[in-house]
């Protein structure tokens, strides 16, 4: 008697799908599975429970509905492409990929499944397929804001800067208050060194993220630091030159930070040197950590490094390898201290910077067997040394209270 109820168990999905719509999963997985109580037959109805169950995370349920989706009817098309997006939420990204396909190929007209094919062969790395599904959606749907967000992504990665830009600005078009494309031309701005147009890029993407977004106050502060970077960038060459002096310690960190940013190690850490000495409390400024800034430019210079390498010859590196590493000493005494005298809290930071330093790029000169392996052999045994105290303090700060 219940089966012969489906006018009944059409509204129950039609709720759901209407919740669905409005992210609100919960109550839509309820109406779902009324759907599927009335009707137990209905392939779709399995297939739009796994939606709702995949809404609220609950992935082995939502691939078991879409498994019963598919027992029932094997050419489902909505039926695979849930228990893709199910398989995709386990982990399970090659079993999801195969199974979007198949929705693709039963269902070639459905931007969406394209889409999440897309997505999921740009996390396997298959960047040239996943291409070709982003342009599949832009096909079928030339508005889909998301599709050229993510396709300007793979372009970028397969080295197709100048595409992967015009992909994001044809989202922007379509969507202007979509805050990843804007994210994404002002880090390319940023990396090019259009410190204006990265500010300018980075402020609309704050302006359309949530207030309690992580990455609206990554946007901000990158909004801030490009604005700042902009304004003495105009300043640079004349300093470089020689013709101009920052103005007291701040502005030479400030100076440093942007010469750093640009390559100019060298430059950076005399820059940082000079601030220091003319200020000492710059040095243990904790919200700039500028003192381990200036160890990273000056590491970096010491490895023959950046733009401004040609001006130093190998007692001028070797110099600059001690002031890192007096630098990264001072600033490992100033950690010991912070964990002998802090909480839980600071215990969790020293372990998180320790954990940096021993995988910051910056460093990668001055660490490692095979990189000290090229130094000479008291450097070598300085920086091993140090290397070694690093993670001792790692191991102490990892000590249960």
């Amino acid at each position: 008697a219940i089966a012969l109820r489906p006018g009944l168990a059409d509204a129950h999905n039609n709720l759901g799908n209407s919740l669905c719509a409005r992210r609100q999963f919960g109550e839509a997985e309820a109406a779902f599975r009324t759907a599927v109580a009335l009707d137990p037959a209905r392939a779709a109805a399995h297939s739009n429970l796994s939606t709702a169950l995949t809404g609220l995370r609950k992935y082995a349920p939502a691939a078991a509905a879409s498994r019963k989706a598919l027992e029932l009817d094997p050419d489902l098309a909505p039926g695979y492409f849930t228990l893709g997006n199910a398989l995709a939420g386990l982990g399970k990204r090659g079993e999801a990929v195969a199974a979007w396909r198949t929705a693709v190929a039963l269902q070639p007209g459905n931007p969406e499944a394209h889409y999440y094919l897309g997505n999921g062969l740009r996390e396997i790395g298959r960047g040239r397929e996943a291409e070709a599904a982003y342009r599949a959606v832009i096909a079928l749907e030339p508005g889909h804001a998301q599709a050229h967000t993510n396709l300007g992504s793979v372009l970028l990665a397969r080295g197709r800067g100048d595409d992967a830009e015009a992909a994001w600005r044809t989202a922007i078009a379509h969507k202007p208050d979509l805050p990843e494309p804007h994210m994404n031309l002002g880090l390319r701005f940023r990396d090019r060194f259009q410190f204006a147009e990265a500010a300018a890029a980075f402020e609309a993407a704050a302006a359309y993220l949530p207030d309690d977004s992580a990455l609206r106050d990554q946007a901000r502060r990158y909004h801030r630091q490009c604005a700042r970077f902009a304004a003495l960038d105009a300043r640079l060459p004349a300093l470089l030159g020689g013709t101009e002096t920052p103005a007291g310690g701040a502005e030479r960190v400030a100076f440093a930070e942007l010469c750093h940013f640009k390559r100019h190690y060298a430059t950076a850490a005399r820059l940082y040197r000079d601030a220091f000495a003319a200020e000492p409390g710059l040095a243990d400024a904790v919200p700039t950590f500028a003192r381990y800034n200036a160890a990273c430019g000056a590491a970096l210079a010491r490895c023959g490094r950046g733009a401004d390498a040609g001006s130093l010859d190998e007692a001028g590196r070797a110099a600059w390898g001690r002031q890192a590493l007096a630098w990264l000493r001072q600033d490992l005494e100033w950690w010991s201290r912070t964990l002998d005298g802090g909480d839980a809290r600071a215990r969790a930071q020293v372990q998180q910077k320790m954990r940096h330093w021993q995988a910051d790029p910056d460093l990668a000169g001055v660490r490692g067997v095979l990189a000290l392996a090229r130094l000479p052999g008291g450097e070598c045994e300085q920086w091993t040394r140090l290397w070694s105290d690093v993670a001792a303090l790692l191991r102490r700060a990892g000590e249960p209270e």
